[in-house]
């Protein structure tokens, strides 16, 4: 168990590493925040973002390499013959506390004002479609706590392994659609824990 435990702080290290190079890039940065959204080809994202598509393919490829992002398929075009690759990204959006002070100031708040920005859109967009809400098949809670430092650890490892865990879900989700061709919608999953001011602070 302790050796299990060691890898997989050692797991999570690197991929905090590679995530911390990932955001260092302006434009790499960009990138990542789409393809956590859909799957798309550097043409496409260099369409959005007013950048070529070497650019973005460039970005990409590095997203790969820093197991941030994977290649979903390739396709030819019709008449010339180009390939044309998709990618979508694998390393979800997260931002713990302990690994907060890597990111410089300027990643940092535009890392979180793109994480809260998409949960809102999420939300916005299941209203909007009817979705959420329609059956019994959502589940949306917000509970305030009063909590001393060592309960903050605590919700903070719980809202970790609910994280990890979601992910298995996903991997074993995928492994059904590649298999048998298991239909998937798309669902949003959240895990936040925040200091908040008392009500009435200004």
């Amino acid at each position: 168990m302790r050796e299990q435990s060691r890898l997989s702080e050692e797991a999570r290290e690197r991929e905090h590493a590679n995530r911390m190079k990932a955001m260092s890039h302006p434009i790499r940065r960009r990138c990542y925040a789409i393809l956590n959204e859909r799957v798309a080809s550097p043409q496409e994202l260099g369409a959005e973002l007013g950048e070529t598509a070497d650019v973005t393919s460039y970005h990409c490829k590095r997203l790969v390499a820093l197991e941030c992002a994977e290649l979903v398929r390739e396709e030819k075009a019709a008449g010339s013959g180009a390939i044309s690759h998709f990618y979508r990204a694998v390393s979800r959006d997260m931002v713990l506390g302990d690994l907060w002070n890597d990111m410089g100031p300027d990643s940092g708040e535009d890392f979180l004002a793109s994480i809260m920005g998409r949960m809102v859109r999420d939300f916005t967009r299941s209203t909007e479609a009817g979705m959420i809400g329609s059956d019994e098949s959502f589940h949306l809670a917000r509970t305030l706590h009063h909590f001393d430092a060592l309960a903050v650890d605590e919700a903070l490892a719980i809202q970790e392994e609910a994280r990890v865990k979601l992910a298995k879900v996903q991997a074993r989700s995928d492994e059904r659609a590649r298999s048998n061709g298991s239909a998937t919608s798309v669902v949003t999953t959240w895990q936040a824990c925040f200091e908040v001011p008392p009500a009435g602070a200004r």
